[in-house]
């Protein structure tokens, strides 16, 4: 007769309970083990709850020792954990192989899962994007399990207190090219920078005008674009490169076109995806070599929460610890709420973000796309202000506020700092 066998998740008992018998053998390697391994990274229940209550001993008394926990715990829970330390006596040298057996069956166990979870929905009616989700939420959890932040100030000196790692801080800025721009704004890895404005101040377009300038500084480029698609970015970038060139019509789109052969700039058209598949397309960016991400724009994003300010909060906190996970900066395209129109000279500040709880406090620079003359507002001592594009710096971590301002054609999407010897220059 056939019977019915229940299928057991992928586990190692035999590394829980080595990995119990050195916690208590080596204790004073604790804290190294804990800034690993959770109790849930345990299939085999009285390990994952002997474990716990060694977290909880250790915190408690600033000390592990199995003589005091025995006075703990109930017996049962003594007795597996005194068993264990007769049975693996390893070497302190082999806690790492350990810790890294339980961790990869706790991942067989969770891919285990999803296996079954995937024979069970993909038979079901439904959208197909929360599958997707599923997978890379496992994706995730899989990839952080293990990692710890935690160095003491020490360790952080004798990793980085040399000539290479502080060369390395030191260049690791992007640089555009534009002096003045460069030497007051710092962009840094793990930047979030929001760059935002009304519709028509040139958002997108000095985005754009980034990503060549980054290109031409030898940087790998990634944009997502979630409004427009890469065919018509493309036309605004062949614009840019042939500006100076005197060709007009499918000549001059061809020639810009040419110019940008080789430039190192990926695109990604990503229509109102969610924060998980938008940080999936990222990863496979950086998995190409990117290191910069700018996307367009911020409230096409599709965030979880009761309300809009939620969501944004969400969206914020997402691409912040997004750029601090990847160490690459992101630039996000954002729009004002329409308060800015209130005023006389239409000129943004930072309570105008939309939705701008979560804004204010996760981006380390917030710049504001400005043109004067569309707002009709005359700048003294000034001429060809209707080529004036003015970019508001109003917050930047660590650096200085302030203003600077560009030539910008937007019949042709082309910047250049707003003096006259660089204005008739060649950009490429």
């Amino acid at each position: 007769m056939p019977t019915n066998k229940v299928e057991l998740p992928p586990h190692n008992t035999q590394a829980e309970d080595a990995l119990i018998a050195m916690t208590f053998h080596f204790p004073e390697q604790f804290e190294k083990i804990i800034s690993s391994v959770d109790a849930n990274h345990f299939y085999n229940l009285r390990n994952k709850n002997i474990y716990t209550k060694a977290i909880e001993f250790y915190f408690e008394y600033g000390e592990l020792d199995i003589t005091s926990f025995k006075e703990y715990v109930e017996y049962e829970y003594y007795e597996h954990t005194a068993e264990c330390m007769r049975s693996h006596s390893y070497s302190i040298f082999k806690i790492e192989s350990i810790i890294k057996k339980v961790l990869e069956w706790h991942n067989k166990r969770i891919s285990w899962e999803l296996g079954n979870y995937l024979k069970e929905k993909t038979q079901e009616k439904g959208s197909f994007e929360i599958i997707l989700s599923k997978i890379y939420s496992v994706i995730d959890n899989i990839e952080n399990i293990g990692n710890s932040n935690l160095i003491s100030l020490d360790e952080l000196i004798t990793k980085n207190c040399n000539k290479e790692h502080y060369e390395e801080l030191s260049s690791s800025y992007l640089k555009t090219g534009w002096h003045l721009f460069d030497s007051q704004i710092i962009f840094k890895n793990t930047d979030f920078i929001l760059l935002a404005g009304r519709p028509s101040m040139g958002k997108t377009a000095f985005a754009l005008a980034l990503a060549l300038r980054f290109s031409l500084n030898e940087y790998t480029v990634g944009i997502i674009s979630l409004e427009m698609r890469s065919e018509y970015l493309l036309k605004r970038m062949a614009l840019n490169a042939a500006y100076h060139s005197g060709k007009k019509g499918y000549e001059e789109y061809e020639h810009g076109c040419k110019k940008l052969i080789g430039h190192r700039i990926y695109f990604d058209d990503c229509p109102q995806p969610s924060l998980t598949l938008l940080k999936n397309r990222v990863k496979m960016m950086v998995r190409r070599g990117v290191n910069v991400i700018i996307i367009d724009y911020l409230t096409l994003l599709q965030g979880e929460g009761e309300n809009q300010n939620v969501r944004v909060s969400n969206i914020s906190q997402t691409l912040k610890n997004s750029a601090r996970h990847f160490k690459i900066p992101f630039i996000v395209v954002s729009q004002l709420n329409r308060d800015v129109e209130k005023r006389k000279d239409k000129k943004p500040c930072i309570a105008d973000l939309r939705d701008s709880g979560g804004l204010e406090q996760d981006a380390d620079i917030i710049m504001f796309a400005y043109r004067p003359f569309k707002c009709g507002v005359e700048i003294d001592n000034m001429q060809n202000t209707e080529k004036l594009f003015r970019l508001i710096l109003s917050k930047q971590r660590d650096g200085q506020v302030g203003e600077y301002d560009f030539f910008y054609d937007d019949a042709k999407h082309y910047f250049a700092p707003w003096d006259k010897s660089i204005v008739t220059s060649e950009l490429f």
